[in-house]
């Protein structure tokens, strides 16, 4: 008797725990939507907890953005004529004016966190075009792959991951025609850092509701910051920053970076900067062909993601400019294909897309095997291996099927987002 009471207690003190236990490894538990949220919550808190002393450094990219912030306020030139230090236009020093009147730590870390929250809306968004329907059902999964991605970028204030979630926004926005929005967000994206230029001239071209809009946009946004400074001082530093950019893409030509050209160079192939530019327009060329080719066959949700992932890969490329940091920009991409493969079971391409993931973070250490330093040509090989990928999807995917918001009803299958290669 007594033993059966004692085994009774037991099981009514064992069992809620056990329910706990079961709840927490439950994977539908582990990635509910909101876990996304809340990886990125603590991730946003750890970047700025983890940088809140760093020293004002060179390295520091955020410091180069609240003193050019200040030297606008000042009405002093941004730029210094080198082609490096802060290579941005104007509107990203006035951006940043919203924090720079707080202390030098706390204004970094608040631009961190503002990086970082964009970047999480935008994987967001991102992960709802990949499900095919706009649920966040890919969300956490997304979150898990893409934060590690970015951590470095995140780490050094980069507005890389700023200029990336307006691009995922503008994306979205483009599958649900709002075009106002849409445009809205190119520009933003592209006046705050220029990298954006060729996604926005991709929309631009392939949907043109858009094109007379990101026109309006871009003259509203090209005349604010006459509201901030005196119109000679903001018409001379609009002629600087034209400079900066022939000055920032011709030190591009003479120091090493992690893009195409300098990876083919380390190959020991060098390749001028007259063919070097015929590439770019070929390569350009190419992308619109097979953005386009996407658009008219295959339905919104799809061509969208290809028309996202190929702009990235581009910018990552053939940038003169392109940092190892800068590779954040493909993560929530990537993070989306290996999300749609893993939901749909399709464990080739979830194998594939891990091996990618694991080579970027890999990337520093690799390099370090082979030359002592960080290595420029690891990551441009990872980015034009899953490049070579979309493609293959871009190229040979069925057409004919239709999404949720071309039908109007059902869930789409997640394998037919992004469906193997059939052909």
């Amino acid at each position: 008797m007594v033993k059966e009471i004692v085994a009774k207690r037991a099981t009514s003190l064992l069992m809620p725990i056990a329910s706990v236990v079961k709840r927490l490894f439950d994977p539908r538990f582990m990635l509910a939507p909101r876990r996304g949220w809340i990886i990125w919550y603590i991730f946003a808190f750890v970047v700025a907890a983890v940088t809140f002393n760093d020293p004002p450094t060179s390295g520091n990219v955020a410091l180069i953005y609240r003193n050019a912030a200040l030297r606008w306020w000042d009405g002093a030139a941004l730029y210094n004529g080198t082609g490096s230090g802060f290579i941005y236009p104007p509107q990203s020093a006035i951006l940043f004016l919203s924090v720079a009147w707080l202390p030098y730590a706390w204004s970094c870390a608040a631009w961190r966190v503002l990086n970082v929250c964009c970047f999480a809306l935008g994987t967001r968004r991102l992960s709802g075009l990949a499900a095919g329907d706009g649920s966040a059902r890919l969300f956490t999964t997304a979150t898990l792959i893409t934060v590690p991605l970015c951590w470095s970028a995140a780490r050094h204030g980069q507005m890389t991951l700023l200029m990336g979630g307006l691009m995922m926004c503008a994306i979205a926005d483009l599958r649900e025609r709002r075009w106002w929005r849409t445009a809205a967000a190119l520009v933003l994206a592209t006046g705050l850092k220029p990298l954006a230029i060729p996604l926005l001239m991709l929309a631009g071209v392939i949907y043109p509701r858009t094109s007379w809009r990101i026109c309006i946009c871009g003259i509203v946004f090209a005349v604010l910051p006459f509201l901030t400074q005196t119109s000679a001082y903001v018409a001379g530093e609009y002629v600087a920053a034209a400079q900066m950019i022939h000055d920032a893409s011709q030190l591009g030509l003479e120091t090493p970076y992690a893009q195409l050209f300098w990876s083919l160079r380390v190959a020991g192939w060098t390749i001028n900067s007259t063919t070097q530019t015929l590439i770019q327009l070929g390569a350009a060329a190419g992308t619109l062909g097979i953005c386009a080719w996407s658009a008219w066959r295959q339905e919104r949700a799809r061509s969208l993601l290809y028309l996202l992932t190929l702009s990235a890969c581009y910018i990552l490329l053939m940038s003169p400019r392109t940092e190892n940091n800068t590779y954040a920009l493909m993560a929530p991409a990537l993070a989306c294909f290996a999300a749609v493969a893993l939901d749909g079971r399709n464990l080739p391409s979830a194998a594939l897309l891990a091996a990618l993931m694991g080579f970027m973070l890999a990337g520093h250490a690799v390099g370090k095997l082979f030359d002592g330093s960080p290595s420029i040509w690891f990551k441009p090989l990872v980015c034009s291996a899953f490049s070579t990928y979309v493609l293959c999807h871009a190229i040979w995917h069925r057409a004919g099927k239709k999404s949720p918001v071309d039908v109007g009803s059902g869930n789409v299958d997640l394998c037919e987002v992004v469906a193997p290669v059939t052909r």
